[in-house]
């Protein structure tokens, strides 16, 4: 079954006759969503979106999106990651709905490759993006999405790049942050846009960025994935 979703939207009339988000509404509608056995990543996504449009948290009582997060994620016993995850799928979808629809994205494709398609977007022809969401795994699209740092670094070696769609621009959420100088000769382009990629992911989602120095991408391979344990290991003990 395509993904097409249709709910009851939570509006209301104003005094100018415009119609408002009723945010307590789709508030409780979250919370009643995530409370479920296998909540909808995409329904809970939409909703989210929703809270984040306008800032409409901050009628809620919270100074930005990351404390309405944590909040939510401490009340439901969910981390932050997996709320925020939602919430990239709901944005994603959002964003993209009607290539997702045209190529017939269904659940079963993986509801979780939808964080990474602005990526892949930016990185890769969009035919190209489009059928890989729906045949890869959702690891490898993920990966795929982020590209290869190892390739990447050698195809500046030997003077080849990737197009990308923003040519160097790096984005917080919806605001442009960074824009890297494509024209800068001698340094890894894909590279320098990878980490401050990481680094607007991070502080977009109120976490803190620290810096690494390794030998070689080897080296960073064999870190990474015991760096990964390690966390997922420190958060449970936070729970």
């Amino acid at each position: 079954m395509t993904l097409k979703f249709s709910y009851i939207s939570s509006m209301k009339s104003n005094k100018t006759g415009k119609m408002d988000l009723d945010v307590k509404k789709i508030d409780a509608q979250i919370r009643e969503n995530i409370s479920r056995m296998d909540p909808s990543k995409l329904e809970t996504g939409l909703e989210l979106v929703k809270i984040k449009a306008d800032k409409n948290f901050k009628k809620l009582g919270y100074a930005s999106m990351n404390a309405y997060i944590m909040r939510l994620a401490r009340d439901k016993g969910k981390t932050k990651s997996i709320i925020y995850s939602w919430l990239y799928i709901g944005e994603a979808y959002q964003k993209h709905k009607d290539e997702l629809e045209k190529i017939g994205f269904k659940e079963s494709h993986g509801l979780s490759k939808l964080p990474g398609l602005e990526k892949a977007l930016n990185r890769y022809e969009k035919s190209e993006v489009m059928e890989k969401i729906k045949s890869m795994a959702v690891r490898d699209f993920l990966r795929f999405a982020k590209g290869n740092l190892k390739q990447a670094i050698q195809d500046l070696s030997q003077g080849r790049r990737k197009k990308t769609g923003n040519k160097g621009k790096v984005f917080m959420g919806d605001e442009l942050a960074v824009i890297i100088n494509h024209k800068i000769k001698g340094l890894p382009f894909d590279y320098l846009v990878r980490v401050n990629e990481l680094a607007a992911e991070a502080i977009h989602k109120g976490e803190k960025i620290f810096y690494l120095s390794v030998k070689d991408m080897d080296e960073y391979e064999r870190f990474e994935g015991e760096f990964i344990r390690l966390i997922d290991r420190l958060r449970k003990r936070r729970i």
